[in-house]
C-alpha cells in the first residue's frame, strides 16, 4: 500500500485558500495521442470506502494530460469530508524521477472535498522529503456522472516527463492509513507506466 492519508489530511487546510484554474503547457506530441488504461476489480473496496473500477490517463490534443477516473458507485463530495477525522480522497499518483511504486510519489493530483462538502476540488502537490507537500497548482475537474471525475493538467506542472508511472488510489474518510479502507489501481505496489515520448538520452 501506498497511503497518502497523511499528506492529505497536512494539507487540508492549505487547499482551502486555492482558486485558480489550471494552466496548460506543451503542445501535444506528434503522433497518435497516447493513453495508458487500468483496470480494476469492482467489491475490492471497503464497505465505506470508493471502489475504483478503471483509470484512463493520457494526452488531450492540446498537449494536456487527463485522466478520468470511474468508481464502481456513485459518489458526492459529502461522501469525502470529514468533520473530525482525515478527509477521503482520490489521488493519482505519479512517479515522475523516483523509482516506479517507492514511496513516496513525486507528485500527487488529489480529489478532495471543499470545506462545506458540497463541491470537489483538485490540486496538484510535489512530494519534498520530510516536509508537507508543495501545492504547484489547481488541476481543472469534470464529471460525466456521479461515478466519474476527470481531470485534466500541463505537463509542465510536473515537469513535463519522458515516462511516468502511475496509480490510483481511493482513501475512504476517517482512514489512518490502514489497507482496509484504501482501495489502490492497480494493487500496490504495481503501476502502470504512461510514456509520452523517447527520454533524451545523455551524452558524454
Amino acid at each position: 500500500m501506498r497511503p497518502v492519508t497523511h499528506l492529505i489530511a497536512a494539507a487540508a487546510i492549505l487547499l482551502a485558500g486555492i482558486a485558480l484554474a489550471a494552466s496548460g503547457a506543451g503542445a501535444a506530441s506528434a503522433g497518435k495521442v497516447k493513453t495508458a488504461v487500468v483496470s480494476d476489480h469492482s467489491g475490492d473496496a471497503a464497505d465505506n470506502g470508493i471502489d475504483l473500477v478503471r483509470t484512463t490517463f493520457g494526452l488531450t490534443a492540446g498537449g494536456q494530460l487527463r485522466v478520468s477516473i470511474t468508481t464502481a458507485d456513485d459518489f458526492a463530495p459529502s461522501d469525502l469530508r470529514s468533520r473530525t477525522g482525515v478527509p477521503g480522497s482520490i489521488c493519482l499518483e505519479l512517479w515522475t524521477a523516483s523509482v516506479a511504486g517507492s514511496n513516496p510519489p513525486d507528485y500527487l493530483v488529489c480529489v478532495t472535498a471543499n470545506a462545506t462538502g458540497d463541491a470537489l476540488r483538485a490540486t496538484i502537490m510535489k512530494q519534498r522529503a520530510g516536509q508537507l507537500p508543495q501545492l504547484v497548482a489547481p488541476a481543472t475537474l469534470t464529471r460525466s456522472s456521479e461515478h466519474n471525475v476527470t481531470l485534466r493538467f500541463g505537463q509542465s506542472q510536473i515537469g513535463r516527463p519522458a515516462v511516468i508511472a502511475f496509480a490510483t488510489e481511493a482513501t475512504a474518510r476517517g482512514c489512518e492509513g490502514h489497507i482496509s479502507c484504501v482501495d489502490s489501481a492497480p494493487n500496490a505496489p504495481r503501476t502502470a507506466t504512461l510514456k509520452l515520448r523517447t527520454p533524451a538520452t545523455a551524452t558524454g
